[in-house]
Formats: structure tokens, C-alpha cells, sequence
């Protein structure tokens, strides 16, 4: 493509622009003149969720042109280029950006490259000569308040975008809490910002718009093929950077065909499937307990929409017990590059419970065509620019399977979509009250939570096509994050695992004897994932089975059943690098996780002759016999460290490891970390004042972490003798110190 505009963009700093597309390139291939750009930064999926639906909608009820763009995929320094651009052919674009932020105010895995370019723009450009100041742009952030910075990378962008480059905003900028209720936040400003949008429009001599609503029209139409070469370039679940990939086995041991181990790099978009080398329950006869009254609403549950608890459930008078369980896995990655260190967060892709996915099909009519090979074209009719969620060609039951999520609650923008498809006058009216309360936020809306398969066994009537349920209905499978549990010190080529099965009770209320009635559960999509694999584990031919399995017919491939798809996330989570240093770690439950991987390291470091600081670990759980993670190995450590020294061991003879834990459920009045920690104040002090000590803390953001904070900040009182306004700004400067660090959620 040619240009007639040209811009120095060396002076702001370079972009990585290697693999990077070019959205002016698409910008060109387009004849409206009126466009709006929707460019997404996301980690868990929401933010491309909401971009999605904000794209779809601007064309479908603002009847605007409108592409959507991973931000990480395309070169960003075209920003600088966009309207000079604009300006010589005549368009007229605005830029929308979905922003999340990770953590404590960092950007996203796909935002990294953008968010550094930026700030290397800022840095570089001197003249401050406002590059963007012709440039109108529409901003959402995504944070959670529980967190200091909450949504910093929306507000910095924000900052940046006005202050430094000079662009306006159209409309307000809109912020969503996920500690509340990002999706009503989202919907608010949405109506705030459609008419805002349609003025701006209206105003620049653009073409005429209008809010009006139209039919929907599916972004796509389905194609079934089977020939040779779709067979043979067919993905069968595998999530993949490049193209589909297949899986041998040799010489005891499953490994991936046409694969150079040293050369490949494997990360969010392509992960590694590590075998599980290990894995055990960690709780021990340990229960939650809920009470039941006579007002419990009736609720219409089936069968395969839930798990039998009978296994897991206790009735006892007027209450129900559902099992709590906790699993450990130790994960081999001696066959990859990977490399971590410990505070690192490791990502796990999930696939659906296979009886569900087997039950959605069915209620979607496609029995007979679930395992045909298909691929999604643009429709012609539709003006949509989203692309699929699913790599293509593969089996329906494939990407139901292993891409697209069927256990998530459906949002208002898929309630709109489905009551198209029922031409029952019940069906419709029960759709546009359901839609009418998102959009209210009626506190009606969580008895309207349902996943798809729920919904179409209660709206029989309801008949969606298969290409609307792939292509515009069911969002991609996420990973979910977890805190590695080991050191890869103290523990070459393994990564570990700790995760708590998340558990939903659900029971029937159609007798009055609480014991006749059938106790069922909903269980998390990632832990029931993990759940399942453990019990697999349990199989001493499994191993087998999954090696049978890699011989099927093309329709039936997959990746290995029993192998997680990994790929590492770096945090800044991290010990100091000076390891004599005291440190002070705070994590009740699985907040143990990091610190278990800690104090392996500290011990590796001991071991290694340097000088291991004073290590402290606050620890809480509920019951020492039931719900203490990693007791044995905590207290075989501490007595291996007290032999060690009194065999006059000089690597070890500094390191002091010290265990302070909290049982909250074994006296009367209930005792947390915070507590514990509050006892200890003059040593915490001490550490903190004198001995330049780190404090951690993971686990819980909005209690816990708000607790522990506060513990500290009134020791800085009772024991520092600092004034009100010092101690409250005592974590701030440790925060700025780098001494003072959370993992929280």
C-alpha cells in the first residue's frame, strides 16, 4: 500500500513490529468512511468479551463500520501514522480501546509490547508535540478495586493519550470493577456512549447514522468438508501458534511430532502439554457446611446440567456438607524450555466436561453432524469483522469440547442474540425480561444465570444454528492462573500445582423431607478439568489408555487426555535478590502456594553456602487435621533443619525458618493470620525497621489482605510509635521500597 503521508516515527522509539499486521492495511481494503477501531488488552478474556460485543453492536445498532483487533497482533505505532492517514483518504476513524489490568498495575500478556512502546513515547519525544492531537478515541479500563492501582492501565492510558498525545476522547472514560460488577459497569457505559458516538458521527460531515435496532444477522455461515488436505490440516483440540499438532509415543513416553524442543518457545497462545509426574489429595475429611431454611425457592435442575453429590454430600437435620478437597500436582517439563522462577504464575487451558458437551449437542439437534469437519466463512450479508474463536477446520464436538466455553453464564448480548431463534410468544417475553433486568441491574438477575445448555433444556422451543452457537454465541476457554508451588531449584524440571476444587451445591426442594431430596453439584471449569485428570491418575492403566488413543481416526484425534497444556506467566512476585534479607510471608489456604516454592528456594540457597535471612510464614486454615497444606513437609523440613544444625552444618547454621500458624475453627473465638501476626509485633517490627525485611502476602484481596494491611500499619503505631498519617503511609513506601508485595485475588 502506498502512502501519501508520512510521519518520523524513529523519534518516539521503536516498535517491535516483527509478525505485527497492519490495521491502516485493513483500514484500506474498506469503503465505508466511517469506522470505529476496537483494539482489546486482555488476560482472563473479559475485556475481549466486552470488545466483541461493543464491535458487534456498533455495527448492528449504530450501523457503523467497526473492526476488532488483539492489540498484541497489530503494529501500534501506527496510531502515530492514523491521521495523516484519516486526513489524505478521506476516512473517519475512532479508536476504542479495552484495557485490563493484571495484578498491581501491570498490563496484560498481549498489551506488554503495546504498553511499552508507548512509554518509550512519551520518554523519546521531547518536543512534546501532541502526534495524536487529530486522533478521537473511546477508553474502558477493567480492574478490581481490592487492589491500590486499581485500573492503572486504563487511567495511565488515558493520562497519556489527553496529556501527552494531545487526542479527546469522545464520551466519558468508562472503568469496570470486578470486585463488583464489571458487567453492569460495562452496559452503563454503553448507553452513556452510543449517543455520544452517533453525535460525533452526525457532527463531521460523515455519512448518515442512526440508533436504530435491526434484525440480527450471524456473522457467518458453516461449510462441511471432508476432503484429504482438511483431514490432514484438521485441528483436533490442540491450541496452537502456527497450525494443528500431533502427538507419538517412544521409548515409554508421549511426545509431540515435528517438534524441536530447544528452538520452540511455548507461551499463552501455544502451550506446552506436560505430563503429570505426581499428584495427591491434600485435605483431609474436610466439609462446608450450608444451612437450609423452609424459604429456599424451588429450582429447576437437571441431571445433566450437574454432578451426583452422593459421594461428596452429607445431609445431617437442617444443613447440607459438601467435601472440600484440595490437589497437588507436580508437573514434568523436563521435555520443554520452559523455565521459571518461583513466585511465577503457571496458566492451565481447560476443556468442558465431556457428558455436557455430549447433552448440548444433542439439545442443539446435531447428533448426526458433531463430528463432520467444518470451518466458519464470512457471512456476506453481515457487516461483523470478528473472527471465529476457533482454529479451523475442526469437529463441532471438537470445539465444543476444547475452544468454546458452554459452562459460562450467558451475558445480555447472548440473551438478545438467542430470542431470535424461538418463535414461542413465552419463550420471547421470558427473554426480554431477562434482558430488561441486566439492563436494569434487577436484583432478580441471579436467578437468570444459566449456561446454554441449561437455558435450551428450559426453552425447548428454542432452536439457534450451529453457526450462530460458534460464531457469535459461545466465547473462547480461557486459561486460569495459578501461583507455581515449587522452586525449580530446589525441584529441576518440575513445576508445581496447588488448586482447591471449586464447588457449587445445588439440591432439589420437591419434598419437605430435606433427606429425600437429591443433593447435586456445579463444579469450576478448571478444577473440575484438574478433578478429572486426578481421578484419571488413579487408573494404574491409564497411562495406556492415552497412548491407545493417539491412534484414532482423524474425527476422533485429540490432544493427550492426561497431559495439561501449560505456558508460564513471569510475575513480580519475587524473593529479593539479596538473600539475607528477612522475609515475612502471610498466606492462609492455598495462599501458601508461592511460599511453599519460597522456602524450598530459601533452603536451596542455605544449602549453596550463602546467607539465608530470617524466613517467617504466617499460615492459616481452618482445622490442623483437616485443612493444613503441606503440614508434613513443613514440619519434616523444620526438623531436618534443627538436625542439620546440630550436626554443626555450616550451610545451614544462619537459616532460621520459622512456622506461625492460625487455626480458625479449633477454639471458640476464631484466630487468623492477622492475629497471629499482631502477637508478633515487636519482632515484625523489628524486621521491617532494622532488618530491611520484604513482606508477602497472598491469598483473599478483599478481607484478608485488607486485615494483614491494616495489622501492620497499626504495629507501625503500638510498637513503631509512628503517628496516624505515617503509618498510613508506611505500606506506600514499602510498596516504592519494592518491599512490600501482594499476590491476591
Amino acid at each position: 500500500m502506498e502512502k501519501s503521508y508520512s510521519i518520523d516515527l524513529d523519534k518516539y522509539g521503536e516498535y517491535q513490529r516483527e509478525d505485527k499486521e497492519s490495521f491502516i492495511k485493513e483500514l484500506n481494503d474498506i469503503e465505508e468512511k466511517d469506522i470505529v477501531l476496537v483494539f482489546f488488552g486482555t488476560q482472563t478474556g473479559t475485556a475481549e468479551e466486552f470488545a466483541t460485543t461493543f464491535s458487534q453492536e456498533i455495527n448492528e445498532k449504530l450501523h457503523i463500520q467497526s473492526l476488532l483487533f488483539d492489540i498484541e497482533e497489530y503494529d501500534m505505532s501506527e496510531l502515530l501514522e492514523l491521521p495523516l492517514y484519516c486526513k489524505d483518504k478521506g476516512k473517519n476513524v475512532v479508536v476504542s480501546f479495552f484495557m485490563s489490568t493484571y495484578g498491581e498495575g501491570e498490563p496484560t500478556d498481549n498489551a506488554i509490547d503495546f504498553w511499552e512502546w508507548l512509554h518509550n513515547c512519551v520518554e523519546n519525544d521531547v518536543n512534546e508535540d501532541k502526534p495524536l492531537k487529530d486522533l478521537s478515541y473511546l477508553l474502558f479500563g477493567l480492574g478490581n478495586k481490592t487492589y491500590e492501582l486499581y485500573d492503572f492501565v486504563g487511567r495511565e492510558l488515558n493520562r497519556i493519550l489527553k496529556n501527552w498525545g494531545g487526542a479527546s476522547i469522545i464520551g466519558e472514560f468508562g472503568e469496570g470493577d470486578d470486585n463488583e460488577d464489571t458487567e453492569g459497569d460495562f452496559q452503563e457505559w454503553k448507553e452513556k456512549t452510543y449517543p455520544c458516538i452517533l453525535k460525533y458521527f452526525q457532527s463531521s460531515n460523515s455519512e448518515t447514522v442512526e440508533d436504530t435496532s435491526s434484525i440480527f444477522v450471524p456473522s457467518f455461515v458453516i461449510k462441511y468438508t471432508n476432503d484429504a488436505n482438511s483431514q490432514k490440516n484438521a485441528f483436533t483440540g490442540e491450541l496452537s501458534r502456527d497450525g494443528p499438532r500431533r502427538w507419538g509415543y517412544k521409548d515409554n513416553s508421549i511426545f509431540e511430532l515435528n517438534n524441536n524442543t530447544n528452538k520452540q518457545e511455548y507461551n499463552v497462545k501455544h502451550p506446552f502439554y506436560a505430563k503429570v509426574s505426581h499428584c495427591k489429595q491434600l485435605f483431609q475429611d474436610c466439609y462446608d457446611i450450608y444451612k437450609i431454611n423452609n424459604e429456599v425457592k424451588i429450582t429447576k435442575i437437571y441431571d445433566q446440567d450437574i454432578l451426583d453429590a452422593i459421594n461428596i454430600c452429607k445431609i445431617e437435620d437442617n444443613s447440607i456438607s459438601i467435601k472440600r478437597e484440595c490437589l497437588h500436582f507436580d508437573i514434568d517439563i523436563s521435555n520443554s524450555n520452559i523455565t521459571y522462577n518461583a513466585g511465577d504464575h503457571v496458566a492451565i487451558y481447560p476443556r468442558n466436561n465431556e457428558s455436557i458437551v455430549n447433552d448440548l449437542i444433542s439439545l442443539l439437534g446435531i447428533s448426526d453432524r458433531a463430528d463432520s469437519l467444518i470451518t466458519l466463512e464470512k457471512n456476506p450479508d453481515s457487516k461483523s469483522h470478528i473472527t471465529p474463536n476457533i482454529p479451523m477446520p475442526c469437529t463441532i464436538r471438537t470445539a465444543l469440547t476444547y475452544y468454546l466455553d458452554i459452562n459460562d453464564y450467558l451475558k445480555i448480548r447472548q440473551f438478545e442474540i438467542i430470542s431470535n431463534y424461538t418463535t414461542d410468544d413465552h419463550e420471547k417475553e421470558y427473554y426480554n425480561r431477562i434482558i430488561d433486568d441486566f439492563k436494569n441491574n434487577s436484583a432478580d438477575i441471579e436467578k437468570f444465570q444459566k449456561t446454554l445448555p441449561q437455558l435450551l433444556k428450559e426453552c425447548q422451543n428454542t432452536k439457534i444454528p450451529i453457526e450462530v452457537v460458534l460464531g457469535d454465541l459461545l466465547t473462547k476457554i480461557t486459561p486460569r492462573y495459578y501461583s507455581i508451588s515449587s522452586s525449580p531449584n530446589a525441584n529441576p524440571n518440575t513445576l508445581s500445582v496447588t488448586a482447591i476444587l471449586v464447588r457449587y451445591p445445588l439440591f432439589t426442594t420437591s419434598s419437605a423431607d430435606l433427606q429425600l431430596n437429591k443433593m447435586v453439584y456445579r463444579e469450576g471449569l478448571c478444577t473440575g478439568y484438574l478433578n478429572n485428570i486426578f481421578k484419571s491418575l488413579q487408573d494404574e492403566n491409564c497411562m495406556n489408555k492415552m497412548i491407545n488413543e493417539l491412534n484414532y481416526d482423524i474425527t476422533n484425534l485429540h490432544p493427550p487426555k492426561l497431559m495439561l497444556p501449560i505456558s508460564i506467566r513471569e510475575s513480580t512476585f519475587k524473593l529479593p535478590r539479596d538473600t539475607s534479607l528477612p522475609v515475612i510471608m502471610i498466606g492462609p489456604g492455598t495462599g501458601i502456594a508461592p511460599f511453599r516454592g519460597f522456602i524450598q528456594e530459601r533452603m536451596w540457597q542455605a544449602k549453596q553456602g550463602k546467607n539465608v535471612g530470617k524466613t517467617i510464614l504466617f499460615y492459616g486454615c481452618r482445622n490442623r487435621n483437616q485443612d493444613y497444606l503441606y503440614r508434613q513437609e513443613l514440619e519434616d523440613l523444620c526438623k531436618e533443619l534443627e538436625e542439620r544444625k546440630n550436626q554443626n552444618d555450616e550451610n545451614v547454621k544462619w537459616f532460621d525458618l520459622q512456622i506461625i500458624n492460625a487455626f480458625s475453627r479449633e477454639t471458640d473465638k476464631k484466630v487468623y493470620v492477622q492475629h497471629r501476626l499482631a502477637e508478633h509485633g515487636e519482632m515484625i517490627w523489628e524486621l521491617i525497621r532494622e532488618k530491611r525485611a520484604h513482606i508477602y502476602i497472598c491469598g483473599d484481596a478483599s478481607n484478608m489482605a485488607r486485615d494483614v494491611q491494616g495489622c501492620i500499619e497499626n504495629i507501625a503505631r503500638t510498637v513503631g510509635g509512628m503517628g496516624e498519617n505515617q503509618a498510613n503511609i508506611l505500606i506506600k513506601d514499602l510498596k516504592l521500597k519494592g518491599r512490600f508485595h501482594e499476590d491476591v485475588w
